[in-house]
């Protein structure tokens, strides 16, 4: 539900939502509402549970208009193609007089984020095909995202600025990840881009039984480096073994992985402020990956 921005502190929400509103969109499209819950907020959307069953996704700001309908788009094209469940839109939601953005109802996926579950080792091979198929899917038409579709080069100075504060405060910052990171800005910009979720943390991975179980928030699907989702590997499997089988099976080339290890250190640092800053989950993911990262 977060899109990854430099500074950290949750935008102030330029719509308000409330349950009210809510059941007033629902009953226009013949939907009754037995009970609603607030399920999460993050950087661009509220996300609502309808009588224990159905999601509703609001966007609560502009810039997450776009991006709901790129997500819209997106599953419902490829959705029943990808290996592991990903949320069906049910209804797409139009702007209105009540309402100016558009919006999303989807089916609820049950499960655990990897925020606070790991997969076990035995679903390496299912993530990685996952990506693989996901990275084969026609790229042709899919939109650039200003914040996923840039080569790692144009995020130097801030990453600067955060690896400095990460390394006064933390013992995260280390000389192996100093060297990742310069590394990977080396590399030459990926010549084939493809489609990628472009925001694949632990909060947005649910497993069952520490198995894969569900992808969400495909706001920021877009065409990109697929080096930034293979940065996940190292927020997900703590293992070095697990993640080179990983990469075996995608068969991802030197340059992919050497890339994939600086979009690592890029999710790691960001995720960690963030987490900081607002005292949440994304702290843990970014440790996890900075610490794996270290090994």
């Amino acid at each position: 539900m977060t899109q990854i921005i430099s500074h950290g502190k949750i935008p102030v929400q330029e719509v308000q939502i409330s349950e009210a509103l809510i059941i007033e969109l629902l009953e226009n499209i013949n939907v009754g509402v037995r009970s609603l819950r607030l399920l999460g907020e993050g950087y661009d959307n509220m996300i609502f549970l309808i009588n224990d069953s159905y999601l509703i996704r609001l966007p609560r700001r502009q810039v997450a208009d776009q991006l709901i309908q790129n997500e819209q788009a997106f599953l419902k094209k490829h959705g029943k193609s990808l290996r592991i469940a990903v949320p069906e839109v049910l209804h797409a939601g139009k702007p209105g007089d009540t309402y100016p953005f558009h919006w999303s109802i989807t089916n609820f996926l049950l499960g655990e984020t990897a925020a606070n579950e790991k997969p076990n080792s035995g679903e390496v091979e299912k993530f990685a095909l996952f990506l693989k198929d996901l990275h084969s899917l026609e790229n042709k038409g899919m939109s650039h995202n200003p914040h996923r579709s840039t080569p790692l080069t144009n995020r130097v100075e801030d990453m600067a600025s955060k690896m400095s504060e990460l390394k006064s405060s933390t013992e995260l910052i280390t000389p192996a990840i100093e060297n990742i990171w310069a590394e990977a800005l080396t590399e030459p910009r990926v010549e084939q881009e493809t489609i990628i979720h472009g925001d694949l943390h632990g909060r947005n991975i649910l497993l069952y039984n520490s198995r894969f179980f569900g992808i969400i928030d495909w706001g920021d699907v877009c065409s990109g480096d697929p080096a930034t989702d293979l940065a996940s590997v190292w927020m997900l499997f703590q293992a070095p073994e697990d993640r080179q089988r990983f990469f075996e099976i995608y068969d991802a080339s030197s340059s992919d992985i050497k890339r994939a290890k600086g979009w690592a250190v890029f999710f790691g640092v960001m995720l960690t402020t963030v987490g900081m800053v607002n005292q949440d989950s994304h702290e843990l993911i970014g440790r996890f990956a900075l610490e794996n990262l270290a090994q």
